[in-house]
């Protein structure tokens, strides 16, 4: 499946989605392996990717983990360890669950005094990887 088919498609209900955005994220993660190396993706937060990092549990021995990167699209100004926290519904849903390094997992860091040094900090971290 690739990211055009997904564009293309209507989906009759929210669980159908999920499924066919595992199955793309799967191909899309075997793809990027082979030809770069690793896979990097970036998680939001939100009822229908809490569902969808559910999906990706179930499909764990699909990717190759160690060799995936998971950085964060949006992240709320709380404690990593909030029920707000973007990182904590990802954590509880899907990297608590699968084999990845933690060394991988490059959160948001908001123990900073404010959003803006988080973001600032944020962004010399992706451009690093």
């Amino acid at each position: 499946m690739t990211k055009e088919s997904i564009q293309k498609s209507i989906f009759t209900n929210s669980s159908e989605l999920v499924k066919r955005l595992g199955v793309a994220i799967v191909d899309l993660a075997k793809k990027s392996i082979a030809d770069h190396g690793q896979f990097s993706i970036a998680l939001s937060g939100g009822s229908t990717p809490k569902r969808l990092y559910q999906h990706l549990v179930t499909l764990k021995t699909q990717i190759d983990w160690s060799r995936t990167l998971i950085f964060f699209s949006d992240e709320r100004f709380v404690n990593a360890n909030s029920n707000l926290s973007n990182y904590y519904m990802a954590s509880e849903s899907l990297l608590g669950r699968i084999p990845i390094p933690s060394a991988n997992i490059f959160a948001v860091d908001t123990s900073l005094p404010s959003a803006e040094e988080s973001a600032i900090q944020y962004e010399i971290t992706i451009r690093k990887k």
